[in-house]
């Protein structure tokens, strides 16, 4: 049974923890705020990723469920969800939330995955079980920009780029150690970026990522040249600093899942992860495997660098 537009006035999405994992959601909200236009929408995510939406006009309400919460949080999210009657939940944790708060109606449990399924296609495909649509959607909801957020981008490009446009972003961290590109190999990129194609880069991620920042300066030989943005944005920042950007190269970490759903030019760079499930997915993306022994001149090789480094 698919709902008309007018009988949907409450929905919920059950999204995930981590900040990369609830990027990957997002064109599943954007399909359900394009199909049902009027209708509320609520949230629930993980601790980290709840700073994404703050501020944010698409989402009624973000619930935080916080998988290492005690009995009292869990039930008290339980309990706040049971009181909104949902008339459709989308549950892509797989969990016992949509029968907890007795949603009218909610994505089934018997959920076949498919080998080598990229994770958006997965969530995508979940959604068809409830909602019969053409693709993604046509524009993007699931997160926007304020007015500050602007200023802010743009002070921040006038100061740390000196007003460039010809910016390219690293994002030299990851959750997991494996799953890092070595410093050296970073510092030997941005050098190479900043000789052969004239652009200035900006190394970016959240507090903890500025250490390994911090290293790669010490190892660059053009560092005058780029700028230690590391815990110096909100992720909503980041997203807007991303969308005046060239090219982001990445780790498979939640900056690269930010910088494929903006649908901003992409590297990826890939160890240990199935970049088929995880890689980049923009329209115009390079998913590089076997990071370990990839060598910064061998990365710029390929034609994508020109493609998108033109004037």
């Amino acid at each position: 049974m698919v709902f008309n537009q007018d009988r949907v006035k409450r929905i919920l999405v059950v999204s995930l923890s981590n900040i990369g994992d609830v990027i990957l959601t997002f064109p599943v909200v954007d399909v359900l705020r394009e199909s049902y236009p009027r209708a509320e929408i609520s949230l629930v995510c993980g601790p980290k990723a709840a700073s994404l939406f703050h501020g944010d006009n698409c989402f009624q309400e973000v619930c935080v469920f916080d998988k290492q919460g005690g009995a009292f949080h869990k039930l008290g999210l339980i309990g706040g969800l049971f009181k909104k009657r949902f008339n459709l939940t989308v549950d892509l944790r797989n969990s016992a939330i949509p029968f907890l708060c007795l949603s009218q109606k909610a994505t089934p449990i018997v959920f076949q995955k498919k080998e080598g399924e990229h994770a958006r296609d997965r969530h995508l495909r979940r959604l068809s079980q409830v909602l019969s649509f053409n693709g993604g959607a046509e524009k993007k909801y699931a997160i926007s920009f304020s007015d500050h957020d602007t200023a802010f981008i743009e002070k921040m490009i006038l100061e740390e780029f000196e007003g460039m446009g010809r910016y390219i972003l690293i994002a030299p961290g990851a959750a997991a150690f494996d799953k890092r590109w070595p410093v050296e190999k970073f510092a030997e990129l941005a050098d190479l970026l900043i000789r052969q194609h004239h652009v200035r880069v900006g190394f970016v991620g959240d507090e903890s990522d500025s250490e390994v920042a911090h290293k790669i300066f010490a190892l660059m030989k053009e560092e005058r040249k780029a700028a230690n943005l590391c815990g110096k944005t909100s992720l909503r920042q980041l997203a807007a600093l991303m969308t005046r950007a060239k090219i982001i190269v990445s780790n498979d970490s939640a900056p690269m899942h930010l910088a494929s759903y903006l649908d901003r030019p992409v590297v990826g760079l890939f160890g240990p992860s199935d970049e088929r499930q995880y890689g980049p997915w923009s329209s115009e993306s390079l998913c590089l495997t076997g990071m370990n022994s990839l060598a910064p001149g061998k990365v710029l090789k390929s034609s994508f660098w020109q493609d998108n480094l033109q004037y």
